[in-house]
């Protein structure tokens, strides 16, 4: 994060852009940005102030392809969606096409049955239940046996953030001493499609990506013990 210099990095930009990038050199996700269309309005470069003209046009080329490349899912779908704006291509544009598209089975790892129609309601529910997810992912590796002390600490903490993440969005929506609101039975009961799968973090990708930053961080460790 740096505060003091113009148009640079802020605090929401670390995990949307960031971990679907990385989803993207694991090979375990195809971004936008990886489409030969995504690819040729990245290589415009169009990027303008929001007072310029221009802005609106380009906003409207890369909301023509999100509308086409969520229409164009099919099986289960990931959204990294935490720090979503009211305004954002997300909430204003694919996730309509997403919840209008019968070819899609699984919204990360919920099934498609379970998601409303409304793409406000889906919204509200797909984050509930990414704070269940992350849970949940994060007792599946504190049980595993071969899970590395990085791989632990790493599924904590990204389950804390996430719930986090959801506390400040949908403050209106916690209880008295801030309890997160009950998920229905039928939801809590469901299974998650990408353990099943094997895929988001599940996936092999994932969990060797991750396996060997535990490896790199013992390496500093002992880099540094013997400099010291």
């Amino acid at each position: 994060m740096k505060e003091d210099v113009p148009n640079g990095p802020k605090w929401w930009d670390k995990l949307s852009c960031r971990d679907a990038e990385l989803f993207s050199a694991l090979e375990i996700a195809c971004r936008l940005e990886d489409t030969d269309g995504g690819q040729f309005l990245a290589r415009l470069q169009l990027h303008y102030e929001d007072t310029d003209p221009l802005f609106a046009v380009a906003n409207d080329l890369w909301a023509i392809l999100s509308h086409r490349f969520a229409a164009a899912t099919t099986g289960r779908v990931e959204i990294i969606c935490e720090g979503a704006f009211e305004n954002s291509v997300l909430r204003s544009i694919e996730l309509d096409a997403l919840l209008s598209n019968d070819k899609i089975t699984a919204i990360n790892g919920l099934a498609r049955e379970h998601f409303p129609s409304s793409a406000s309601g889906a919204f509200g529910l797909l984050r509930r239940w990414d704070v269940e997810r992350a849970r949940r992912y994060s007792e599946f590796i504190a049980s595993d046996a071969n899970a590395t002390p990085h791989e632990t600490t790493s599924a904590h903490d990204d389950s804390r953030e996430i719930q986090l993440w959801y506390e400040q969005d949908f403050f209106d929506d916690l209880g008295p001493d801030r309890e997160l609101p009950t998920l229905p039975d039928a939801i809590m009961s469901a299974v998650d499609q990408s353990m099943v799968g094997g895929t988001w973090k599940y996936s092999t990708q994932w969990r060797e990506f991750i396996q060997r930053e535990t490896e790199h961080q013992e390496d500093e460790t002992q880099s540094s013990r013997s400099d010291g």
